[in-house]
């Protein structure tokens, strides 16, 4: 039996928050896959949302990573290290979420 992929608490927070200044966003599911994939002015954003409670400290980054590389699980390290496309952003806040992706009126950018 197949379970729905478990969603960290914050998600909803970022993903409505992206929304409300224009953004698209998909939550994505599949083994090692980042959590979101939000456009954004012709854009395309990968996120990795991770929960600020468990956040891990001290760890590297990956070259197509920003954030905690060590908070990663197998599957997603795997991932991250063979993407060979835009960087994957590891988001624990909604501010961490608007400075990945830089949407128009925001001061994180």
């Amino acid at each position: 039996m197949k379970y729905a992929k478990q969603r960290d608490a914050n998600e909803a927070e970022i993903v409505a928050v992206l929304r409300a200044y224009g953004c698209s966003v998909a939550k994505l599911d599949g083994a090692g896959l980042p959590d979101l994939l939000v456009g954004y002015a012709g854009q395309t954003i990968l996120v990795e949302v991770k929960d600020p409670k468990k956040r891990k400290t001290g760890t590297a980054q990956s070259r197509n990573s920003i954030g905690g590389r060590g908070e990663l699980r197998p599957a997603q390290a795997k991932f991250h290290d063979e993407w060979r496309g835009s960087p994957i952003y590891i988001v624990h806040s909604v501010a961490e979420a608007l400075a990945a992706v830089p949407v128009a009126g925001t001061t994180e950018q």
